[in-house]
């Protein structure tokens, strides 16, 4: 648990963490066998206790990525992320459920994981709303998670806060040296080995953990600033110190102070009922008037939109006129845009303004081949390429009245 490892957890309790681990450890050299009796196990605790519509989910001792169960008594000695996160889906989808209340008394625990932690709880409150108690002690990772719900009550005498990212490595290379043990450490990469107790921290490797314990901490400090609200300089509330209830108040910590776990479920329960959650369905059935109302905002809301599309693809077309055909021709057609008229009226207006449209330019050329169709079954073939236009007489004409004077001859 604490090789290598970065902790969002108060200093002091390290110590309770590696005491736990050592007691672990010891039991199991005494009484090997005691990892693998068959008795009975205790059984795991519910995800919530739900109360006036509140599911109340307690967390504590130290936080980790998994809950680390005792071999000897069967309960946790460390608090899991994963039983967290799977009590919050469970309280979300519980129709019995309208708003979620961490009970907290922790004193933090492995940085890794407790950011997507708390992003999800954050996302969890969107669709429910969330608040969290400070019960004796709220440090560090813990108040991490917390500060995701966005809304935090507390007793005068909690402790909250501690915003800070903590490493511990060991170097026990003196410690073999005096006891006649020389242990060498092989390893691959700059920074393999880095924070291997088997070796003493160089000055590049310190530094190295030393940037990622800062970008951590303001990871850190800038999601508790951003859901909180809090407007006080870090100095006063984010360099790892644990605040007082009341202190915490001022800072912004805390959204209210609470007297008990009882008086939190009440304050939260009833701001829950202020704030009327339901579907769609539920919103139609009640309240028909406000759903018409709202409809037509969103009626109105789509039209501007359609509107501001259109406008924007008609900037588009004119840009790619204006490239094509010049300044002119663009100018011309965007006034008569503008002026609103249709293509239909547009080509009603062709002679006026003196141009054809397509379908007179169409009716032209039909009647030109009906003429020239007539023409050829009246002299029976085309005129001749290049003819000449005849003037006088119709040659008809002449022809009968030279077949009439040849008669009177006759």
């Amino acid at each position: 648990m604490s090789y290598n490892s970065f902790w969002a957890l108060q200093a002091e309790s390290c110590h309770d963490v590696l005491a736990e681990l050592h007691r672990e450890l010891a039991a199991h050299f005494d009484s090997p066998k005691a990892f693998f009796l068959d008795g009975p196990s205790a059984p795991p605790p519910p995800p919530y206790e739900v109360r006036n519509g509140v599911a109340v989910i307690r967390i504590s001792g130290v936080i980790d990525r998994v809950a680390r169960i005792s071999f000897f008594t069967g309960l946790p000695y460390t608090e899991g992320q994963n039983r967290i996160r799977q009590s919050v889906e469970t309280a979300l989808a519980d129709p019995k459920v309208r708003g979620i209340l961490f009970c907290i008394n922790s004193p933090g625990g492995s940085a890794a994981g407790t950011k997507e932690l708390a992003d999800f709880i954050a996302d969890g409150a969107e669709q429910k709303p969330m608040a969290a108690y400070a019960d004796g002690l709220c440090a560090s990772a813990a108040y991490w998670l917390a500060s995701a719900t966005g809304r935090i009550f507390a007793p005068v005498t909690a402790q909250v806060g501690s915003i800070g990212v903590i490493a511990v490595l060991t170097d026990w290379t003196k410690a073999t040296e005096k006891a006649g043990l020389v242990r060498t450490v092989l390893a691959s990469g700059q920074w393999k080995a880095a924070g291997s107790p088997d070796k003493t921290l160089t000055d590049d490797e310190r530094a190295l953990f030393q940037e990622q314990l800062e970008t951590l901490h303001g990871i850190f400090r800038q999601d508790v600033s951003a859901r909180m609200g809090i407007n006080a300089p870090f100095e006063q509330w984010a360099e790892g110190q644990t605040v007082l209830g009341t202190r915490a108040m001022e800072l912004g910590l805390v959204s209210g102070l609470a007297r008990d776990l009882a008086e939190a479920e009440s304050i939260f329960a009833e701001s829950i009922s202020k704030e009327d959650f339901m579907d769609l369905r539920e919103l139609k059935a009640q309240h028909p008037d406000l759903v018409e109302e709202l409809a037509g905002e969103i009626k109105k809301q789509c039209e501007e939109d359609g509107q501001k599309a259109v406008a924007g693809a008609r900037a588009e077309i004119m840009a790619l006129v204006k490239a094509v055909a010049g300044d002119e021709t663009a100018a011309k057609i965007e006034a008569v845009a503008n002026a609103g008229i249709s293509a239909s009226q547009l080509q009603a207006l062709a002679p006026v303004l003196g141009g054809k449209p397509a379908e007179a330019k169409n009716t032209e050329e039909e009647a030109r081949a009906n003429i020239l169709e007539n023409i050829m079954k009246a002299t029976g073939g085309p005129l001749p390429a290049g003819a000449q236009a005849r003037t006088g007489k119709n040659p008809l004409i002449a022809d009968a009245e030279r077949r009439a004077a040849q008669r009177m001859v006759i």
